[in-house]
């Protein structure tokens, strides 16, 4: 016998509409259903089921899961049903920090901003991280290894409760025994287009008048 058909194909959650002729399926469930259960025959009792791909239990991960029903006709030949199950994903997928506050150097934080660079002396030789997740459910992993002269990565990733991740990285350059760090902070010149504007580095001011 050549026959590979499917008698009957059913699930425990959902339902779908079976054709012996249809191979393919999708079936949507909540995201409370952690497990399904398939049922099959085959429409020829010389037939069978390939080992592992018969009606079982199946667990089920958040998202798509493709579960294969594979018939074996007595000639050997095989027919494969799928069905494709979308478990619906109500986790969060804030993976932001709320709060990024370093022990020594300087940063300004934004939780859109993933990079940002800081300086140390010398004597600092290890930089302490407070990072606080924008969403209680997500987990933050720091490391701050021991900082070497020149240039040293921080990382903070941020895991949200979907499992999805952001990274947010502090270089921090720390300077040799002899370096001296600048406290610039003045900028070199400050336009508006169309318009004159008497820029003076240490001025922090200034009136303009538009149309």
């Amino acid at each position: 016998s050549t026959n590979n058909n499917l008698k009957s194909l059913s699930t425990s959650q959902g339902t779908i509409s079976f054709n012996k002729n249809t191979t393919s399926y999708n079936l949507n469930v909540e995201s409370n259903i952690t497990a399904i259960n398939i049922s099959a025959t085959v429409e020829d009792n010389k037939a069978s089921f390939v080992n592992g791909y018969g009606p079982r239990n199946v667990n089920l991960n958040y998202g798509n899961n493709k579960i294969e029903i594979r018939v074996k006709a007595e000639n050997g030949s095989i027919k494969t049903y799928t069905i494709n199950v979308n478990r619906k994903d109500n986790r969060s997928a804030n993976n932001y920090l709320k709060e990024l506050t370093i022990s020594s150097g300087k940063i300004t934080f934004n939780k859109y901003t993933t990079d940002y660079t800081t300086a140390v002396y010398y004597d600092v030789t290890k930089i302490n991280v407070t990072a606080v997740p924008e969403d209680s459910k997500a987990t933050v992993t720091i490391n701050s290894p021991n900082l070497n002269v020149g240039n040293n990565i921080i990382t903070i990733v941020v895991k949200a409760e979907n499992t999805s991740t952001r990274t947010y990285k502090i270089m921090v350059t720390r300077h040799d025994q002899n370096a001296k760090m600048s406290d610039n902070n003045n900028i070199s010149s400050l336009k508006v287009l169309g318009h004159e504007i008497d820029f003076k580095s240490d001025v922090l001011e200034y009136d303009l008048t538009i149309k």
